[in-house]
């Protein structure tokens, strides 16, 4: 089987932009950095091309065109660029500033970047979309630059993207509350290639793999957080038994029985454990949208208070309902979508025992549920 070849997420091109850009403002030569090495959150270094630099009286051009590797990402190939200079005016009401001992840094919105205007994303109301990760790697990669060439004036980074207004309205962000344009994303930087007969193949070697071990058990994971929170709640499960199933929730479990895997614990969030819920196989957002009608129907079956169902009914996503219902009645949600969710599985799979592990939105633990 051919390896797909990774790629880097749109927050990790902000980031070399404004790294090759913060080295030039401050006279580096712009022919030495058509490639440039940035840390990532692993503390790996990783090099990125640069596609243009432009020089201007008081700032530096620098653009990107997006790698995404082998993915089919919406933002591959999207040229994405960064307008760096010395901060030295007054913020606007989008601007969202970063900061350490060493640097302060200013981020704004550009042309085909997008605004949040909703209290239920990683990002406050009225902010520029750049996601907190992305946020975290340009400070800590300014810092370092900002150290070794021993300068520290405050910075103004604009973000834009072209075309990015476009490509906005090919992604669900005006369901989530972003308007204007994309988001600035990744929580690693690196883009996972998901061609869906390679990932389908490799979740098979590695149900295969896991099979041939002496406890036939595993561990699905939805992407790299669950991974991690799973991880940190047992450390001592092996590694190579934590499968990154992506959004092949049926595809891995109907392996699963395939290779008469005994017992399987699934680590998930909200969003995709709704739509477990509903018998969704396969659950990327851009292909299957999470039926608010449908789900709603599930509560009503439960008895769950009808203000509660009326309520679901009207909410744009599950993030946003559940953001605003009470304490105990979260709980009781997640347990009928947890029960029905099971039963689902089960549907899919009898011959294997399952548990769900639930994390909220904001990676807190929610529960556990056997069948």
């Amino acid at each position: 089987m051919k390896n797909l070849r990774t790629g880097f997420t749109t927050g990790a091109c902000v980031c070399a932009a404004s790294a090759v850009a913060f080295q030039v403002l401050y006279g580096c030569n712009a022919n030495d950095l058509k490639k440039i090495g940035i840390e990532f959150p692993d503390s790996q270094i990783r090099f990125l091309n640069i596609l243009d630099i432009k020089i201007n009286n008081d700032d530096v051009d620098v653009s990107i065109k997006k790698d995404g590797g082998d993915d089919i990402d919406i933002t591959n190939n999207a040229i994405i660029k960064v307008k760096l200079s010395i901060f030295n005016q007054n913020l606007l009401d989008s601007d969202i500033k970063i900061s350490n001992d060493n640097i302060d840094i200013v981020l704004r919105r550009g042309q085909g970047v997008g605004i949040v205007t909703n209290d239920m994303l990683d990002v406050p109301n009225g902010k520029v979309a750049i996601n907190p990760q992305p946020q975290k790697m340009i400070l800590r990669n300014l810092d370092i630059l900002s150290k070794k060439m021993q300068k520290f004036n405050p910075i103004l980074i604009e973000v834009s993207v072209e075309n990015g207004v476009a490509l906005a309205k090919k992604t669900l962000n005006s369901v989530l509350g972003v308007v204007e344009g994309i988001s600035i994303l990744g929580t690693s930087g690196i883009v996972i290639p998901c061609s869906h007969n390679a990932y389908k193949k490799t979740i098979l070697m590695l149900i295969k793999g896991a099979a041939n071990t002496n406890d036939k058990k595993i561990m699905l994971v939805t992407g790299g957080k669950t991974h991690r929170l799973l991880k940190e709640m047992q450390p001592d499960f092996p590694e190579i038994k934590i499968i990154r199933m992506g959004d092949f929730i049926q595809e891995s479990i109907s392996q699963a029985k395939k290779y008469a895997i005994d017992s399987i614990t699934i680590g998930c969030m909200p969003g995709k454990l709704a739509k477990y819920a509903l018998g969704y196989g396969y659950t990327h957002a851009h292909n299957v949208r999470t039926d608010m009608q449908k789900i709603a129907k599930i509560l009503d079956d439960y008895n769950i208070d009808k203000k509660i169902v009326n309520h679901l009914q009207k909410a744009s996503t599950i993030r946003s309902f559940i953001m605003q219902c009470e304490p105990e009645i979260v709980k009781q949600i997640y347990n009928i979508w947890a029960l029905k969710a099971l039963k689902v599985f089960k549907q899919w799979n009898n011959q294997t025992k399952f548990k769900i592990m639930l994390f909220g939105f904001n990676t807190e633990f929610c529960g556990e549920w056997r069948e």
